[in-house]
């Protein structure tokens, strides 16, 4: 893959995808597995996993984890990749 639409277009169907911001640099992926929601942030060198919570009725995003690719050898099928072992790790377990 060589471009972040490349990546988006290759996660279509694994939830609920959203562009960040006008210049289509960042994206979030959705999904739930049982009554947790989960996000995925995703960016051309990073990607962030966080699950929801709520905390005296106020509801926030809580981070359980992180990776950043800025070696040369990195690219973004390695983005992609992370971003597929997050949706299976959290979301399609015991299915």
């Amino acid at each position: 893959m060589d471009t972040l639409e490349e990546v988006y277009g290759a996660l279509t169907g694994q939830g609920r995808l959203e562009w960040i911001g006008e210049k289509k640099s960042a994206a979030v992926l959705y999904f739930s597995r049982g009554r947790k929601q989960y996000k995925v942030y995703f960016d051309d060198s990073n990607v962030e996993i966080s699950v929801k919570k709520r905390l005296f009725g106020n509801e926030y995003w809580d981070s359980i984890g992180q990776r950043r690719y800025i070696s040369p050898e990195d690219s973004l099928d390695d983005v992609f990749e992370t971003v597929m072992w997050c949706v299976k790790e959290y979301g399609w377990r015991g299915r």
